[in-house]
């Protein structure tokens, strides 16, 4: 699926910045163990302390990829991009599906250059009770006029008779890091607000996709808590 608009001068004259994210999410209600979720707001990622590790640097199977050269020809608009994104938000079909938090999608929303004219969209449309609603986009400047790719995540779960199924979305919750050295992201998901299940996906951005290099599951939610980096690795 490709969008594409003529809306280059509008995202020029904007030229809005991004501030630090702000997660804005409601107290969770209990959970059906009778528990009390996490407070997204005091706590984001109540797990590990220190910053969620990148591909890089866990010996993800990833390629060795040079950092993107700095030294462009054109203008870099992507403070431009996202405002320019959301005063079309409803022609483009984006945020539609769940409930849109401007401010936050403002806040939470990154963009990163990637080449002459291309730009990595990170997204951020909403939240659940405990963590964020993202989507990855490829975004291709084309003189007046740019084209908007989705680039959808592939992650797995385990159903109710403990198969691992392969499921892949454009849209997907969590919390998600991007390392521009290495042109690699990863995605922690929680499986419950308390953050003792979830799953950790590394993946390796190619320019045109998302290639999934490793994918962590720890399924079984029973109170007990380990870093998402030591969950079983059940891809590759």
């Amino acid at each position: 699926m490709r969008f594409k608009f003529i809306t280059f001068s509008t995202l020029i004259s904007l030229g809005l910045g991004l501030s630090s994210c702000q997660n804005q999410s409601n107290p969770s209600a209990p959970e059906p163990d009778g528990t009390t979720p996490t407070d997204p707001t005091e706590e984001p990622i109540p797990v590990p302390a220190e910053p969620l590790p990148l591909v890089n640097s866990q010996g993800a199977d990833t390629k060795e990829v040079e950092a993107v050269d700095q030294n462009y020809s054109s203008p870099d608009i992507s403070q431009a991009i996202i405002p320019g994104l959301m005063e079309n938000r409803e022609d483009l079909g984006l945020c539609q599906e769940f409930r849109f938090e401007s401010e936050l999608t403002e806040a939470a929303s990154n963009v990163y250059r990637v080449g002459e004219d291309e730009y990595l969209v990170h997204l951020v449309c909403g939240s659940t009770a405990y963590q964020l609603l993202q989507n990855y986009f490829l975004y291709r400047r084309d003189e007046d006029q740019f084209d908007l790719t989705p680039l959808p995540i592939t992650y797995f779960y385990q159903d109710t008779d403990q198969q691992l199924i392969k499921e892949t979305e454009v849209t997907r919750a969590g919390y998600s890091e991007y390392d521009p050295n290495s042109q690699t992201i990863s995605i922690f998901t929680k499986g419950r607000g308390l953050g003792d299940c979830g799953s950790l996906g590394f993946y390796q951005f190619t320019g045109t996709d998302l290639s999934l290099n490793r994918f962590l599951l720890k399924d079984e939610c029973d109170g007990n808590y380990i870093e998402p980096i030591n969950y079983p690795q059940v891809y590759p």
